[in-house]
């Protein structure tokens, strides 16, 4: 794994306080990771719902569009290990 940039840190933290801020109560962002791919980037949200943690990923040609992809993915995860959950207690 190669050493981030300046930019690259600051940029990520802004991505996991918006992830935190588009999610709300829901669940919390405990941890964002950035892993190369051979087409681009893809970032990695582990996302803490209850008791349950689920890792949710975004992949795109840069940052920008990995955290787009990831923003669409998150609800799905979300919702279902809320529910589960819910259920389950």
């Amino acid at each position: 794994m190669k050493p981030i940039d300046d930019a690259t840190s600051v940029f990520l933290q802004s991505v996991a306080d918006d992830l935190q801020r588009q999610i709300g109560i829901a669940a919390a962002v405990e941890e964002l990771t950035m892993e190369d791919v051979p087409d681009g980037v893809a970032l990695v949200a582990a996302l803490r719902v209850g008791a349950r943690t689920t890792a949710v990923r975004g992949r795109g040609a840069n940052l920008v569009a990995a955290y787009a992809d990831l923003r669409l993915a998150v609800p799905q995860p979300v919702l279902a290990a809320a529910f589960t959950e819910l259920v389950e207690s």
